[in-house]
């Protein structure tokens, strides 16, 4: 399917109709030419055999003339009581015998008349015969046209298969020259997809084969530097903005940890515990958006550190846990070798991406549930499994939940595999 809306095989399949349309119609009239031709050399070869064999009696009208075992013919004279048969072929059909004398009177003297009747093609001429008891003389020569009719069948499937052939053949060199003429699109193509929305984008290349193609290829640039315009203010709004946000929130948080080490009614520390879990909770979304511009933009860098997991995951835990007043975790730590915990990769990554994974999990699970984090190996592989009531397989879409699309970005940056 997908080849038959393709723009190669439909330029194809457009040549190879006009080809088979052009061939058809100049058949047709070829054909047409020919009929003629052959229908008229049978016409003649009926009229010389006919006025032979009139001749051939011209000395008496009662004499018979020898005649060949494949002509059918009924010679005629007309006495003066009127046309009497004077000679009929034993292969003249019996369904013929009346067919001069209801045709005679229409018949001009001295003029061969030829036309057909179904299968047979009839010669028919009179002629004067003046002698005192015959006035004239006729004969009716009747030839089979099966032959004229199968040359023209012949004829006919010939020029109709050789339409056919040489509109398949067309077809064929249709296709090959569409994909000769049509590569540069292809490479064009291709090029495209190849390319990736970022701040420096690759260009297409410059096609020398047509000036389409050259102003395609100069058009979609244009476009490609538009769109690397855009990208870079969306960045630089990003950036601006998460800068901006991040110094007021910070002195929101400390305000807030300010009151709650003074606040010693419980209802005024449970609203200033609320309010800096939301301060948390945009602190942590500022820092996303931030991160997401940087890897927007192709601008995040990697710096390597050696630590062991286990305690960054502790930390991580640790953090969230007094953030949120949450003591709903429970780990298991199932590693023989202790030192397949030293890991060397960016830590303030992975720690990006353990917190949102944790805080998903967290904000996504029933609280009566437990969130469930177990470190163990597999085939000389470390494992960390995050584990909650529900299943976070649809989670991980850029439009449905940030987090988790910026740590599906990140673990891919680390050369790490996320499932």
């Amino acid at each position: 399917m997908k080849i038959v809306k393709s723009l190669k095989f439909q330029i194809a399949l457009a040549f190879f109709s006009i080809f088979l349309l052009i061939s058809s119609v100049f058949s047709f009239y070829q054909y047409r030419e020919i009929r003629e031709v052959l229908t008229e050399s049978h016409k003649q070869n009926l009229i010389t055999e006919g006025s032979a064999i009139l001749n051939s009696i011209d000395s008496s009208p009662y004499l018979v003339p020898a005649i060949s075992e494949d002509q059918p013919i009924q010679i005629w004279i007309k006495e003066l009581v009127g046309w009497n048969l004077l000679y009929q072929h034993d292969l003249f059909p019996k369904n013929g015998e009346d067919l001069f004398q209801s045709i005679e009177a229409e018949v001009p003297a001295d003029e061969p008349i030829v036309f057909d009747i179904d299968s047979l093609s009839m010669f028919i001429q009179k002629s004067s015969f003046r002698l005192d008891y015959v006035d004239s003389r006729a004969i009716l020569l009747l030839k089979s046209n099966s032959t004229l009719r199968g040359e023209l069948q012949s004829i006919r499937i010939k020029l109709i298969s050789s339409n056919v052939v040489s509109s398949l053949i067309s077809l064929l060199v249709a296709i090959v020259l569409s994909n000769l003429l049509l590569k540069p699109l292809s490479g064009i193509i291709d090029k495209a997809k190849s390319i990736k929305g970022d701040m420096k984008m690759d260009r297409l290349p410059s096609s020398s084969s047509s000036t389409e193609f050259k102003e395609l290829s100069q058009t979609f640039n244009q476009m490609i530097e538009r769109i690397e315009s855009s990208i870079v203010k969306q960045n630089k709004f990003f950036d601006s903005a998460s800068h901006e946000l991040k110094t007021p929130l910070a002195n929101m948080l400390a305000e807030i940890d300010l009151h709650l080490e003074k606040e010693a009614e419980l209802k005024n520390q449970k609203l200033l515990r609320s309010l800096k879990q939301e301060v948390i909770r945009l602190s942590n979304l500022v820092n996303d958006f931030l991160l997401m511009s940087q890897l927007k933009s192709n601008q995040l860098s990697i710096q390597t550190d050696s630590f062991r997991l286990d305690d960054l995951v502790y930390d991580v835990i640790e953090r969230i846990s007094f953030s949120q007043n949450i003591s709903s975790f429970e780990i298991q730590i199932e590693i023989d070798d202790p030192d397949l915990l030293n890991v060397t990769t960016d830590c303030s990554k992975l720690e990006s991406i353990l917190s949102n994974l944790i805080s998903n999990a967290l904000k996504y699970s029933r609280n009566v549930d437990k969130v469930s984090v177990l470190l163990f190996s597999k085939n000389d592989t470390l494992h960390l499994s995050i584990k909650n009531s529900v299943d976070v397989k649809k989670l991980f879409n850029h439009g449905n939940r940030l987090g988790l699309w910026l740590c599906q970005e990140l673990a891919n940056k680390l050369g790490l595999k996320l499932e």
